[in-house]
Order: C-alpha cells, then structure tokens, then sequence
C-alpha cells in the first residue's frame, strides 16, 4: 500500500488524538511520584527521586480496602441486575424458572458483546461520583470517588496535589486490569456485527 496524503493525514490526527489522550495519564502518573513540594515548582518535570510515600498517604487517607469493597460490590451487583433484568422477560415466556434462567440464557450471554457492555457499564459506575455521595450517605458506604474527595476535605489551602494523583492512579488500576484481562472479549464485542462470516 502506497502512502497517500489521506493516510498520512489519518496517522497524523491519531497520533494527536493518542497524545490528548496520553498525557494526562502521563502526568497523573509522574506527579503521583513525587513530593508536593516539587509538583508545586515543575508539574512536568520527571520525579527527581520516586517518592511512594504518596501511596501509603492515599491508601489511608481514602480508606483503600473498604472504598474497593463497597465500589467492587456496588459494581458487581449493578452489572448482573442489568443482565438478568433484560434476560428475565424472555425466560418467563419460554417458562424457565430463575435457576434455568441463569444458566441456560444468563450465563450463555456472557459473550463479547456483553463483556464490553459489562466493561462499560463498569467503568461508569466504578467511577460514578454524584449518585454515591447521595444514596450512600454513610462513611461504612463511601464508593473510590467518594474516598478521592476525603484527600480535599482538610481545611488547607493547598491540597495534597501528591497524595490526590497517588489516589487516582489506585482507583484507575482495577478497571485498567480488568480492561486489559477482557481485551480481547471487548474488541470483539465492539466488532461483533460489523464482520461478514
């Protein structure tokens, strides 16, 4: 295949589009390296020395283990409620019981089309911030965006910019590596009805 200008141009806007997209994960990632006070002098620069103290400050501070449980469940019990409420309709008429449900038209629907609604459907709500702060009131309840918000409630006047990046790199590994565990499932899915057999 000859280069064109129409290719050349096509590879250009995606490499643009790669570098917006990029950079602030590159920068969340950097920054949540180092002390606050070498964010404050040069946010672009790379950690002169790695800090991960940043870490251990965001674990704590957010509550790690109990917000990943509460998010986790949350998640969870979101993705089989979509997933058995649209399947249920159909089973009734066919006359299976729950347990036949599940197992003969659930279960079988976890197919690529439904690992990528379901990689989705999970990223939106893992990261759902408004309807966790308001349905679950209780700190035993708080969700990972809710945790982020407890590193800006102390009465400073600069936040701990190094703690916060540290959070969001935590809360963006679990849907990350479930993302990468269901690649595959999920670009099929995306290409399921756009390919002849």
């Amino acid at each position: 295949m000859k280069p064109t200008l129409k290719n050349a141009a096509s590879v250009t806007f995606l490499l643009i589009l790669v570098f917006f997209f990029v950079m602030p994960l590159y920068f969340t990632i950097i920054n949540s390296l180092k002390p606050l006070k070498e964010i404050v002098t040069s946010y672009t620069s790379v950690p002169k020395t790695l800090y991960l103290g940043n870490y251990a400050k965001a674990w704590i501070k957010t509550d790690y283990p109990r917000v990943f449980l509460n998010s986790l469940i949350i998640t969870a019990s979101s993705l089989v409620g979509i997933i058995v409420t649209s399947s249920e309709e159909s089973s009734v008429i066919d006359g299976c019981s729950r347990h036949q449900t599940f197992f003969k038209i659930v279960f079988p629907l976890l197919t690529p089309v439904t690992s990528t609604i379901a990689v989705l459907d999970a990223l939106w709500i893992w990261n759902d911030f408004v309807l966790a702060l308001v349905f679950l009131p209780f700190e035993s309840q708080r969700t990972m965006p809710v945790g982020l918000m407890m590193l800006f409630k102390a009465k400073k006047a600069l936040a701990d910019w190094s703690a916060v990046m540290a959070a969001v790199v935590i809360m963006m590994l679990p849907m990350i590596i479930i993302f990468l565990l269901l690649q595959k499932q999920v670009i099929k899915g995306a290409t399921a009805g756009s390919l002849k057999g």
